[in-house]
């Protein structure tokens, strides 16, 4: 039951009180992954003390249900979980993705904004950062804050050479963005298409100029890096946005390379 997770933020549990209650009353089932069948899914949340703002996104499958009844639940939803303030934290954003799949969907599944803002917004270490509904963030903020800070001291402490930091899975440039200060360029580079929107905006709201990002899968692109583009297919074969910029920041640098790596669930690919 959510009420007896101790980690959860108080926040969470009395939105998810008032979610489960508005989804019994509904018409619609809850989604069965045995069957195969059902309409609402998942919900994720995100909760951020430092703005007292809060994020949901909702996963429905809409191909055992009809579209328009569908859509009536939904708003039902939003309206009634909306106005209210939970244990002092408003909810901002409200979105829904809808998935007909078995497993789970594609980082870059387009979910679609129901209501309030497409990003909520949490600061660590004094940098602010955009956080969107299927960016990866770190859950524990004042966690991550510790974390970051043993990161930055064994990765770039007492460097003395220009350094080039590659923030490898770098979801929306937290840890590349926590260090831009103590090295010369920053290159991040994530799968998630959204979270580089993410890292793109954050880097220029914080008004850091030394990073750089590119969305794409990272065992794609860190071959042509760690080469320093030595081969004219190195660079004909990493594709992606930003790549271009990235690749004259190694080849100007002279420096030294630092990579840090904040991998999903399922670690590094062998590539």
């Amino acid at each position: 039951r959510p009420e007896k997770t101790t980690v959860a933020p108080k926040a969470m549990l009395a939105f998810i009180a008032k979610l489960e209650a508005l989804l019994r009353e509904s018409e619609l089932p809850v989604y069965d992954m045995v069957e195969q069948k059902g309409v609402w899914r998942t919900i994720m949340l995100r909760s951020f003390q430092s703005t007292k703002s809060m994020m949901a996104l909702l996963m429905v499958s809409s191909s055992d249900a009809d579209d328009a009844q569908v859509r009536a639940e939904l708003k039902r939803v939003v309206d009634a979980v909306w106005e209210d303030e939970y244990d002092g934290i408003a909810l901002k954003s409200f979105s829904v993705l809808f998935f007909d799949g078995v497993s789970t969907p594609d980082p870059n599944t387009p979910c679609e904004l129901l209501r309030g803002d497409a990003c909520i917004y949490d600061e660590l270490n004094g940098i602010k950062y955009a956080v969107s509904p299927q960016a990866f963030f770190q859950v524990n903020s004042r966690a991550a804050e510790v974390l970051f800070a043993k990161v930055r001291e064994w990765a770039v402490g007492g460097l003395q050479s220009p350094t080039v930091l590659l923030d490898v899975c770098c979801g929306t440039g937290t840890i590349g963005l926590s260090m831009s200060k103590e090295v010369d360029h920053v290159v991040g580079v994530d799968l998630s298409e959204s979270a580089i929107v993410d890292a793109r905006k954050n880097a220029e709201a914080n008004g850091i100029s030394n990073a750089k990002f590119i969305a794409s899968a990272a065992e794609d692109v860190m071959g042509g890096f760690l080469s320093r583009f030595q081969r004219d297919d190195d660079v004909k074969a990493i594709q992606g946005e930003g790549v271009a910029e990235a690749r004259e920041l190694l080849l100007a640098a002279n420096s030294s390379t630092v990579a840090i790596v904040d991998p999903p669930r399922s670690g590094l690919h062998r590539r």
